[in-house]
């Protein structure tokens, strides 16, 4: 099982606490987002957990920590930072301390298991394509020392999105196609992979973009694992391999506003006074009556196949 850390909220950066005291226990507990009465338990031990792909905007809170995880499960980290002020990303770290961070996780695991994302990308009046070209080229010189790739992805335009962010524009596959070949121009020109997620699947035919999507083979094959080949994209165009996320929606206090899954930035709130670093569940405690289902390890590695071939 690859475990992700976490694409519902962000838990190294607030919910560090709880994390740490769920692997000092060895399981950790999760609500079914279609079945909030239904409980799963996941086991933390390498027999069940394969590797970790971890997600943040600020893996600060959680850095002198991390090895006590690390040293015993494989890891990759995706590092968001997008330059967007606080006008879109309020509660976001400024842009020189998530720099800084960032290359203090790189020095601690290595560039190539720390990737940047330029994700999402969004078009307003004041962020627009020439906006994105400047920043993107500005964190493309500070970060290629310290990452091998950028990941990146146009922002989905889902209605509690469009509800935050009423001056967003809808953006032409021209457009898109136009941003993605002057961003592919800069990350060559600093030695970066470019590799899409999400709805990249629209860009497969652009030479020397990796359409693969973010948990894809090369990030396995960093943790040691060597899966059999993916199958077809899911009905939303995702090429990610199977992961399970740990995370809820609707608990994540950078409340940026085009994030899918916080609809509602006061319910972030809310959830974050139920939180007990102490409770099994990142979100309240059970109550009782709910089914607890303990999770089945699906493994992906394939390499002692290989071995006795």
């Amino acid at each position: 099982m690859i475990l992700s850390i976490d694409f519902r909220t962000d838990i190294p950066a607030f919910y560090s606490e709880w994390l740490m005291n769920r692997f000092r226990k060895g399981y950790v507990y999760f609500r079914n987002p279609a079945a909030p009465n239904t409980i799963h338990k996941i086991i933390l031990d390498r027999n069940h957990i394969e590797g970790i792909i971890w997600c943040s905007k600020n893996y600060l809170p959680i850095l002198h920590d991390l090895h006590n995880i690390t040293d015993i499960f494989p890891s990759v980290f995706h590092y968001t930072i997008t330059g967007y002020d606080i006008d879109i990303e309020p509660g976001v770290p400024s842009l020189d301390q998530s720099i800084y961070t960032f290359k203090e996780l790189s020095h601690r695991y290595g560039k190539e298991h720390v990737i940047w994302r330029y994700d999402p990308i969004l078009i307003t009046d004041k962020y627009d394509i020439d906006k994105h070209l400047s920043t993107f080229s500005k964190l493309s010189g500070e970060l290629a020392p310290y990452t091998d790739r950028v990941v990146i992805n146009f922002i989905s335009m889902y209605e509690k999105v469009k509800r935050h962010m009423p001056d967003l524009k809808e953006v032409s596959y021209d457009d898109k196609l136009f941003i993605v070949k002057k961003l592919l121009q800069i990350s060559k020109s600093n030695n970066l992979k470019l590799q899409t997620c999400g709805n990249g699947l629209q860009f497969k035919d652009l030479e020397g973009v990796e359409v693969t999507g973010c948990i894809d083979e090369h990030a396995l094959n960093l943790m040691g694992i060597f899966p059999k080949p993916k199958g077809k994209p899911t009905e939303w165009g995702c090429l990610c391999y199977p992961n399970t996320c740990i995370g809820e929606y609707n608990t994540c206090l950078h409340k940026c506003k085009y994030c899918y899954a916080s609809a509602d930035f006061d319910k972030c709130d809310e959830n974050y006074l139920k939180h007990d670093p102490k409770s099994p569940l990142l979100i309240g405690w059970p109550n009782g009556n709910e089914k607890i289902i303990e999770m089945k390890p699906k493994l992906l590695n394939t390499y002692q196949m290989k071995l006795d071939l």
